[in-house]
């Protein structure tokens, strides 16, 4: 499990430096939306949503992890 959280999260960090062209952009945006992910995972932890919800968002690293616990 771990270790394929660790591969999503090499593949995200791959994909945002991608995208963008400078180092420090790159790594502002990545550490942002490493911690707004936290966010995402809380809102919708619980039973207020269904698995199908619940099973789209758990596709972001943090969220996956999250709900796992």
């Amino acid at each position: 499990m771990c270790f394929i959280y660790g591969l999503n999260l090499y593949g995200v960090s791959f994909a945002i430096t991608a995208w963008l062209p400078s180092k420090k952009s790159s790594a502002t945006v990545a550490s942002l939306i490493h911690l707004m992910s936290y966010y995402v995972a809380f809102a919708y932890s619980g039973y207020t949503c269904d698995a199908t919800t619940k099973q789209m968002v758990a596709l972001i690293p943090n969220c996956a992890m999250a709900f796992s616990v």
